[in-house]
């Protein structure tokens, strides 16, 4: 079973289809993780949640989807907090708001779906995956801030604990960020290497921004990124 990592797709729905496609992606036989801020900013967040809503549906467990700090703005407007609004707006979800509205789609609903339906981490016994940074080893032991918002944990580049697979951060190119001594190497596209066993590896390109969108496909000790 091949796992298929995608980074921040932020709204940007005709290159999150392009990239599967590209991949060969297969819901009945591989893995799939997103890392979250799958809204917000790109014109088409609407297609992108009900597009992997639907493939929650239909996958279960084999479909995960990693909260974002924009899923989680996108929660704290639907369950009503009075700062939640005027935060979320002035950080693209204006964008989703109108969106929504067009497909006369409720945003509260969709703001209960995905506090039901998403996850802070996934663990495997290889790498784990968060939407923004650790700066502690096992997810749990971080907070939820930091989770969903931090990025010293790239910036710093001190964390040498079990490999984790981050977005949040849009850099020019995918970078592995060792921890050891500052050191952080950019990754090629195309190339099939071995996982490494430590450091953190951000696949967020800045889709939205002009970049590209992002996976890491891992299948065994190996993955490749296109």
């Amino acid at each position: 079973m091949r796992t298929i990592i995608i980074g921040d797709i932020h709204g940007c729905f005709k290159e999150l289809v392009l990239l599967l496609e590209k991949v060969q992606f297969d819901q009945r036989r591989d893995l799939l993780i997103s890392l979250g801020d799958m809204i917000d900013r790109g014109p088409r967040s609407f297609q992108v949640f009900e597009y992997l809503r639907s493939l929650k549906s239909r996958m279960g467990e084999a479909c995960i989807l990693i909260r974002g700090n924009h899923e989680q703005m996108m929660i704290d407007y639907g369950a009503g907090c009075d700062c939640a609004l005027e935060m979320w707006e002035a950080d693209g979800g204006s964008d989703t708001r109108k969106d929504f509205l067009a497909h006369d789609a409720s945003i509260e609903e969709a703001a209960r779906w995905l506090k039901e339906n998403t996850i802070l981490y996934y663990r495997t016994p290889w790498f784990q995956c968060v939407h923004a940074g650790v700066l502690k080893e096992h997810p749990c032991r971080n907070s939820e801030e930091c989770l969903l918002w931090d990025r010293s944990a790239l910036f710093l580049n001190q964390y040498c604990g079990r490999l984790t697979i981050v977005g949040h951060t849009p850099l020019l190119t995918v970078t592995h960020f060792t921890g050891k001594r500052g050191i952080s190497r950019p990754l090629r596209y195309g190339d099939v290497q071995f996982l490494p066993e430590t450091g953190i590896i951000c696949i967020d390109t800045g889709c939205v921004g002009g970049g590209r969108l992002t996976a890491m496909v891992i299948e065994g000790e190996r993955f490749y990124l296109a």
